[in-house]
């Protein structure tokens, strides 16, 4: 029977720059993903599940001044739109970004919800 103890978290840096896909645990949930747009359509999809109320409260939801990484609009504060948007339920994530950024952008996002990420490669 295989081992069920947890495994080490890879740091995102450690990656090939070209190397595609992502493996991350959001709290007990485990999501397996080809892309960055992959992953936050997929982690979106479980906080409007699972934790709509909570990051409703928290939007629009900046990663610098210039940017916000969730909103209810796909745009930015100075008024340009998400350059790669996913949208669901009303609800908005900008997806442009590499690896490194997505999954750092993500983690912090998840926090301030009480949810660890875990990359787990």
């Amino acid at each position: 029977m295989p081992s069920l103890s947890p495994q080490p978290e890879r740091d995102v840096n450690s990656r090939v720059p070209r190397e595609r896909g992502a493996r991350v645990r959001v709290g007990e949930r485990e999501f397996t993903a080809a892309s960055v747009r992959d992953l936050y359509e997929q982690v979106l999809k479980f906080l409007v599940s699972k934790h709509e109320s909570a990051m409703t409260k928290l939007l629009p939801y900046r990663t610098s001044p210039r940017r916000y990484l969730v909103a209810q609009s796909a745009t930015h504060p100075g008024g340009n739109p998400f350059v790669m948007p996913i949208e669901y339920h009303g609800y908005h994530m900008e997806t442009h970004k590499d690896y490194k950024n997505g999954i750092a952008h993500l983690r912090q996002f998840l926090k301030r919800l009480g949810l660890d990420l875990q990359y787990l490669g």
